[in-house]
């Protein structure tokens, strides 16, 4: 099998290597990482502009990539690098919005910054085991163990449950909560395992 790169994917590399190397030395990155945002917009928006996120999303979704040799190419340099910038978040809400048929563009221009809150303290891999549950007039109540990009996100991506449907994986809803409603401003905190019955605005 040939595991090298092609031409685009060795450039992207290349480039993105550079650039760590030369704009991300690692006392900018304990300055990031330990100060408030917990991350640097200005880089966010250069790597943005150098192509992470399109690279880290499929063709019909708007990027270039999202194959997981992609991903793997863009997170072996944002790690060498020790870099905080939330792209974790950003590769597990494209999964989310991409299975509910939702519109990337504003993630992979950079414009909305999203977290992922789908793991349970019961519950922690398979999502048919979730309990969390939304309402119709989108009241969640539950806990979730972790919030991926939730200490800088527009909107919250939450895997629930629709209230009152059987437990099975085709159950489980995605409800986008824009960083207004109340539950977002709960889950921005460092303890968001403990949101339970907060009512949420459309």
């Amino acid at each position: 099998m040939d595991f090298s790169l092609s031409e685009e994917r060795q450039l992207l590399s290349d480039s993105l290597t550079r650039y760590l190397s030369d704009q991300y030395p690692i006392e900018h990155r304990i300055q990031a990482a330990y100060s408030d945002p917990y991350f640097d917009p200005l880089k966010w928006q250069e790597l943005v502009e150098l192509g992470v996120p399109a690279a880290l999303v499929s063709e019909e979704n708007g990027g270039f990539g999202g194959t997981g040799s992609d991903i793997s190419l863009v997170f072996e340099a944002l790690g060498g690098a020790l870099a905080s910038e939330p792209f974790l978040a950003l590769v597990m809400a494209s999964r989310l919005l991409n299975a509910t048929g939702q519109n990337q563009e504003a993630l992979v221009t950079g414009a909305t910054k999203y977290a992922a809150a789908l793991s349970e303290p019961d519950a922690p891999y398979d999502l048919s085991d979730i309990v969390t549950t939304a309402s119709d007039d989108h009241r969640l109540s539950g806990r979730k163990s972790a919030v991926y990009g939730g200490h800088v996100a527009d909107t919250f991506l939450v895997a629930c449950r629709a209230t009152g449907r059987r437990r099975s994986a085709q159950s489980c809803a995605r409800r986008c909560l824009p960083k207004t409603c109340h539950v977002a401003r709960l889950f921005a905190s460092f303890h968001p395992s403990f949101v339970t019955h907060v009512s949420v605005s459309s």
